[in-house]
């Protein structure tokens, strides 16, 4: 469930499921913009999604994780996604700009 609830993915979670930080497993700028938007908040509790996020998570994930790394290769995330038991599946089309 994680970001479906409003408290979202505690730090120590995150770093359990995917062996990194959210910062260090998915893209910064990405990040950043989805923050900036008011759609996600990363912060030493951990990720969340506002309101406003989790009213549209699935094109937040979307966005989120469907992206490869800047060397090509698949970003973590992206593997994580591969397991169903990591994170939830995003269903949306519509990227965030």
């Amino acid at each position: 469930m994680g970001l479906r609830l409003s408290d979202g993915i505690a730090r120590s979670a995150f770093q359990r499921e995917l062996g990194a930080a959210p910062e260090r497993v998915l893209e910064a700028e990405r990040l950043r913009r989805l923050g900036d938007a008011g759609l996600l908040r990363l912060s030493a509790k951990g990720l969340r999604a506002t309101a406003a996020g989790r009213a549209r998570l699935d094109a937040v994930l979307a966005y989120l994780l469907n992206e490869t790394t800047t060397a090509g290769a698949p970003s973590r995330a992206a593997e994580a996604r591969a397991d169903p038991g990591l994170m939830e599946s995003p269903r949306a089309v519509h990227p965030i700009r």
